[in-house]
């Protein structure tokens, strides 16, 4: 079977660890030299997620039961193409958005105009990604 050398040096870094080292003193097992694999752990970041990452994420998230239907219908718009005035659906898969902030602004227009139903709904999505934001989503070892 092979082990990548960062694999490697990872899991002899969390053999240390139970022997009563840390992390913190062990960073040199952690460090890939020129020749070796590098791997990064990767967080969820609801701030700055293109449109299609929001999606994918979010699929994962219910397929995986994490995330309820429910608490996903408030980014149903945020993840799917936007729609122009003139009726025109563009692909924005690729842009840039903060959840956070479009779901704070559904939040502020949907008080305005009196709609509690989906206040509740954004509120919902709020929360469930406030529960995610900053966790690990994975670990990605790249050869």
């Amino acid at each position: 079977m092979y082990v990548s050398n960062s694999a490697q040096a990872l899991y002899t870094s969390i053999q240390k660890i139970g022997n009563g080292a840390t992390v913190e003193n062990d960073t040199a097992a952690m460090q890939p030299s020129d020749n070796q694999e590098t791997e990064s752990i990767k967080k969820y970041d609801f701030t700055n997620m293109t449109r299609g990452q929001l999606r994918e994420t979010v699929n994962n998230l219910i397929k995986n039961g994490e995330m309820s239907l429910d608490e996903s219908s408030s980014l149903v718009l945020m993840m799917g193409p936007k729609i122009t005035v003139s009726g025109n659906s563009i692909d924005a898969s690729d842009e840039k958005v903060d959840a956070f902030a479009l779901l704070k602004q559904s939040i502020e227009f949907n008080l305005s105009i009196g709609n509690s139903a989906a206040v509740m709904y954004d509120n919902k999505a709020l929360s469930a990604l406030e529960r995610f934001q900053g966790k690990t989503s994975g670990i990605n070892i790249v050869a």
